[in-house]
This record gives structure tokens, sequence and C-alpha cells, in this order.
């Protein structure tokens, strides 16, 4: 789960599908709503670049790490080779 922007985001390893939510506006309806629903996995870890609205996350199920612009940009697989496990991920704003 990774909170930001007035966003959560989570993970089902039973559905297969990265959501969100707006509940931490009082004002937005507190439903979750699909994010990523193809080709997932077993999400474990999530981050979210709150400068680009760019959503980061590891996929152990299919061993790779991938990325989508919030909330409905393409999606990027950046690393997918010599990965076993991929379980965590950060956002370092330093590097870019």
């Amino acid at each position: 789960m990774y909170l930001g922007a007035g966003r959560v985001f989570w993970s089902d390893v039973t559905t297969h599908k990265i959501y969100y939510s707006e509940c931490l506006n009082s004002s937005s309806s507190c439903d979750a709503k699909d994010l990523i629903t193809d080709l997932v996995d077993t999400v474990d870890g999530i981050a979210v670049d709150q400068l680009t609205q760019v959503l980061y996350w590891t996929d152990a199920g299919r061993r790779l790490i991938q990325a989508a612009k919030i909330p409905s940009g393409p999606r990027t697989v950046l690393v997918w080779n010599d990965l076993d496990s991929p379980r965590a991920i950060a956002v370092h704003y330093d590097s870019g």
C-alpha cells in the first residue's frame, strides 16, 4: 500500500490488480477504483513519484519492475533481467 497526493494505492494478489481510492479527500468517493488491471501477477511493492505522477511497482510473479503515468498513461517495463523476486521499491527524488 502507498499513501500519497490525497490517494491511497494498493494491490490485490487474488484479483491481480492495482487499485486506488481518494478517500483521504472528504469530498471524494471512497470507492476503490481499478488502476492496473491486466498483466499483473504478484505486486508486492508500490511507489508513487508525486512530482511526475508516475506509479512504480514490483511484480514477483512476472519477475519485473514496471511504471505507468497516473491515472491512465502507458506502461513501461523498467527491469526484467536477472530478477528473482522483486519485493519493494522506492522513489529517489534526488536522482530523478
